[in-house]
Protein backbone atom coordinates (compact mmCIF):
# COMPACT_ATOMS: atom_id res chain seq x y z
CA UNK A 1 0.00 0.00 0.00
CA UNK A 2 0.90 3.26 -0.49
CA UNK A 3 0.49 7.10 1.27
CA UNK A 4 -0.11 10.00 -1.06
CA UNK A 5 1.62 12.91 -0.41
CA UNK A 6 0.26 16.49 -1.87
CA UNK A 7 3.48 18.24 -3.41
CA UNK A 8 2.30 21.93 -2.19
CA UNK A 9 0.37 21.14 1.48
CA UNK A 10 2.56 18.25 2.35
CA UNK A 11 -0.47 16.71 3.65
CA UNK A 12 -2.01 12.90 3.05
CA UNK A 13 -4.82 11.88 1.41
CA UNK A 14 -7.41 9.95 3.11
CA UNK A 15 -11.06 8.50 3.00
CA UNK A 16 -12.65 10.68 5.63
CA UNK A 17 -14.19 9.39 8.91
CA UNK A 18 -12.87 6.30 8.17
CA UNK A 19 -15.61 5.25 6.15
CA UNK A 20 -16.41 2.24 3.76
CA UNK A 21 -18.90 3.39 2.33
CA UNK A 22 -19.15 3.66 -1.55
CA UNK A 23 -19.28 7.99 -2.22
CA UNK A 24 -17.31 8.37 0.59
CA UNK A 25 -15.47 11.83 0.93
CA UNK A 26 -12.01 12.28 0.53
CA UNK A 27 -9.86 14.75 1.97
CA UNK A 28 -6.38 15.37 2.88
CA UNK A 29 -4.64 15.44 6.60
CA UNK A 30 -1.73 15.07 8.19
CA UNK A 31 0.21 11.80 7.94
CA UNK A 32 -1.54 9.39 10.15
CA UNK A 33 -0.42 5.82 8.58
CA UNK A 34 -3.57 4.59 9.51
CA UNK A 35 -5.61 2.36 6.46
CA UNK A 36 -7.59 4.89 5.57
CA UNK A 37 -4.24 6.63 4.24
CA UNK A 38 -3.26 3.30 2.87
CA UNK A 39 -4.19 3.11 -1.30
CA UNK A 40 -3.30 -0.18 -3.29
CA UNK A 41 -2.10 0.37 -7.33
CA UNK A 42 -4.77 -1.34 -9.19
CA UNK A 43 -3.37 -2.36 -12.74
CA UNK A 44 -6.86 -1.76 -15.54
CA UNK A 45 -7.37 -4.35 -17.84
CA UNK A 46 -9.69 -7.41 -18.59
CA UNK A 47 -10.80 -10.30 -16.27
CA UNK A 48 -12.39 -13.69 -18.31
CA UNK A 49 -14.16 -16.08 -16.72
CA UNK A 50 -14.44 -19.49 -17.82
CA UNK A 51 -16.18 -22.67 -16.24
CA UNK A 52 -14.75 -26.34 -15.05
CA UNK A 53 -15.71 -27.69 -17.84
CA UNK A 54 -13.71 -25.09 -20.67
CA UNK A 55 -11.10 -26.82 -23.12
CA UNK A 56 -8.04 -24.39 -21.46
CA UNK A 57 -8.79 -26.76 -17.77
CA UNK A 58 -7.36 -29.60 -18.49
CA UNK A 59 -7.33 -32.61 -15.69
CA UNK A 60 -5.01 -35.51 -14.69
CA UNK A 61 -6.48 -38.18 -12.67
CA UNK A 62 -10.27 -39.66 -12.08
CA UNK A 63 -11.76 -36.10 -11.99
CA UNK A 64 -15.76 -36.40 -11.03
CA UNK A 65 -18.05 -34.25 -12.44
CA UNK A 66 -21.62 -32.76 -10.97
CA UNK A 67 -23.85 -30.94 -12.94
CA UNK A 68 -26.52 -28.73 -10.66
CA UNK A 69 -26.77 -25.89 -8.34
CA UNK A 70 -24.90 -24.27 -7.00
CA UNK A 71 -21.51 -24.27 -9.29
CA UNK A 72 -20.76 -21.52 -11.39
CA UNK A 73 -22.65 -22.50 -14.23
CA UNK A 74 -23.89 -25.22 -12.18
CA UNK A 75 -20.87 -27.28 -12.63
CA UNK A 76 -18.23 -28.81 -10.84
CA UNK A 77 -15.01 -31.35 -10.77
CA UNK A 78 -14.33 -32.78 -7.72
CA UNK A 79 -11.54 -35.20 -6.36
CA UNK A 80 -11.59 -37.32 -3.18
CA UNK A 81 -8.12 -38.59 -2.81
CA UNK A 82 -4.35 -37.45 -3.07
CA UNK A 83 -2.68 -36.34 -6.38
CA UNK A 84 -5.46 -35.25 -9.03
CA UNK A 85 -4.81 -31.61 -10.76
CA UNK A 86 -6.25 -29.37 -12.88
CA UNK A 87 -3.96 -27.29 -15.12
CA UNK A 88 -5.15 -24.14 -16.24
CA UNK A 89 -3.41 -22.83 -19.61
CA UNK A 90 -3.93 -18.98 -20.26
CA UNK A 91 -2.59 -15.82 -21.73
CA UNK A 92 -2.23 -12.69 -19.72
CA UNK A 93 -0.76 -11.14 -16.77
CA UNK A 94 -2.30 -12.74 -13.82
CA UNK A 95 -5.44 -15.95 -12.74
CA UNK A 96 -7.41 -17.03 -9.93
CA UNK A 97 -8.69 -20.59 -9.22
CA UNK A 98 -12.51 -20.69 -8.01
CA UNK A 99 -14.05 -23.18 -5.88
CA UNK A 100 -15.77 -24.44 -2.68
CA UNK A 101 -15.38 -24.34 1.27
CA UNK A 102 -17.40 -26.89 2.77
CA UNK A 103 -16.76 -28.90 6.09
CA UNK A 104 -16.36 -31.95 4.14
CA UNK A 105 -13.48 -30.42 1.84
CA UNK A 106 -9.09 -30.97 1.94
CA UNK A 107 -6.50 -28.86 1.46
CA UNK A 108 -5.09 -28.11 -2.42
CA UNK A 109 -1.70 -27.44 -3.74
CA UNK A 110 -1.53 -24.33 -5.77
CA UNK A 111 1.86 -24.37 -8.78
CA UNK A 112 1.93 -21.48 -11.02
CA UNK A 113 4.00 -22.16 -14.18
CA UNK A 114 5.38 -25.52 -12.59
CA UNK A 115 6.40 -23.74 -9.10
CA UNK A 116 4.33 -24.10 -5.81
CA UNK A 117 3.06 -20.95 -4.53
CA UNK A 118 0.45 -22.13 -1.31
CA UNK A 119 -1.85 -24.29 0.08
CA UNK A 120 -5.31 -23.65 0.41
CA UNK A 121 -7.82 -24.66 2.97
CA UNK A 122 -11.11 -25.72 1.64
CA UNK A 123 -12.95 -26.19 4.74
CA UNK A 124 -15.95 -24.09 6.52
CA UNK A 125 -17.97 -24.89 8.37
CA UNK A 126 -20.91 -23.42 6.82
CA UNK A 127 -20.84 -23.63 2.90
CA UNK A 128 -19.49 -21.26 0.38
CA UNK A 129 -19.85 -21.67 -3.34
CA UNK A 130 -18.02 -20.17 -6.27
CA UNK A 131 -15.37 -18.17 -3.81
CA UNK A 132 -11.93 -17.65 -4.99
CA UNK A 133 -9.63 -19.48 -3.41
CA UNK A 134 -6.36 -18.11 -5.12
CA UNK A 135 -5.01 -15.59 -7.01
CA UNK A 136 -1.13 -15.62 -8.71
CA UNK A 137 0.72 -12.24 -8.24
CA UNK A 138 1.17 -9.96 -11.41
CA UNK A 139 2.79 -11.99 -13.93
CA UNK A 140 4.92 -10.54 -17.28
CA UNK A 141 2.36 -10.78 -19.94
CA UNK A 142 2.50 -14.75 -21.72
CA UNK A 143 1.08 -18.26 -21.70
CA UNK A 144 0.89 -19.19 -17.76
CA UNK A 145 -0.20 -21.98 -16.16
CA UNK A 146 -1.83 -22.60 -12.96
CA UNK A 147 -2.40 -25.64 -11.56
CA UNK A 148 -4.69 -27.18 -8.61
CA UNK A 149 -3.80 -30.60 -7.08
CA UNK A 150 -5.33 -32.65 -4.65
CA UNK A 151 -2.90 -32.61 -1.72
CA UNK A 152 -4.66 -35.62 -0.02
CA UNK A 153 -4.17 -33.44 3.57
CA UNK A 154 -7.52 -31.77 5.57
CA UNK A 155 -7.88 -29.36 8.10
CA UNK A 156 -8.68 -31.75 11.17
CA UNK A 157 -11.89 -30.71 11.00
CA UNK A 158 -13.11 -31.51 8.02
CA UNK A 159 -14.71 -35.08 7.37
CA UNK A 160 -12.81 -35.25 4.02
CA UNK A 161 -9.74 -34.87 1.82
CA UNK A 162 -12.09 -33.71 -1.49
CA UNK A 163 -11.03 -30.85 -3.33
CA UNK A 164 -13.34 -28.98 -6.21
CA UNK A 165 -12.64 -26.66 -9.20
CA UNK A 166 -15.41 -24.38 -10.19
CA UNK A 167 -13.83 -21.64 -12.52
CA UNK A 168 -10.90 -20.40 -13.48
CA UNK A 169 -10.06 -16.97 -14.86
CA UNK A 170 -7.68 -14.67 -16.45
CA UNK A 171 -6.26 -11.10 -16.39
CA UNK A 172 -5.28 -8.73 -19.51
CA UNK A 173 -3.65 -6.04 -17.70
CA UNK A 174 -4.09 -2.79 -20.89
CA UNK A 175 -0.81 -1.30 -21.50
CA UNK A 176 -0.12 2.56 -20.10
CA UNK A 177 1.38 4.29 -22.82
CA UNK A 178 3.47 7.56 -21.19
CA UNK A 179 5.32 8.28 -24.26
CA UNK A 180 4.83 11.51 -25.68
CA UNK A 181 3.16 11.11 -28.91
CA UNK A 182 5.11 12.52 -32.27
CA UNK A 183 4.81 15.64 -33.48
CA UNK A 184 2.27 16.60 -35.99
CA UNK A 185 4.15 16.04 -39.84
CA UNK A 186 3.11 18.31 -43.03
CA UNK A 187 2.91 21.34 -40.78
CA UNK A 188 2.20 24.50 -43.32
CA UNK A 189 1.00 28.21 -42.35
CA UNK A 190 -0.69 30.95 -44.90
CA UNK A 191 -1.45 34.25 -43.63
CA UNK A 192 -3.70 37.26 -44.67
CA UNK A 193 -4.12 40.80 -42.61
CA UNK A 194 -6.59 39.20 -39.84
CA UNK A 195 -5.59 35.51 -39.47
CA UNK A 196 -3.22 32.89 -39.79
CA UNK A 197 -4.26 29.62 -41.03
CA UNK A 198 -2.42 26.12 -40.06
CA UNK A 199 -2.17 22.78 -41.51
CA UNK A 200 -1.09 19.15 -40.68
CA UNK A 201 -1.53 15.68 -41.17
CA UNK A 202 -3.48 13.79 -38.87
CA UNK A 203 -1.74 11.72 -36.06
CA UNK A 204 -3.33 8.60 -35.79
CA UNK A 205 -1.50 7.37 -32.48
CA UNK A 206 -4.45 6.24 -30.26
CA UNK A 207 -3.24 8.66 -27.25
CA UNK A 208 -4.25 11.10 -28.88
Amino acid sequence: YYAIRNRYSGLYLEVAGDSALAGANIDQWPGTGQANQQWRLVPAGNWTKVDDDAPSVVYSGNWGGYYGNPGYQNTEHFYQVAGGTATYTFTGNQARYYGFRRDDLGIANIYVDGVFKASVDCYSASPQFNQMLFQTAMLPYGTHTLMVQASGNKNVASSSLEVIVDAMESFVSTPVNFDAPAAPAGLSARANQVSVTLNWQTNSESDL
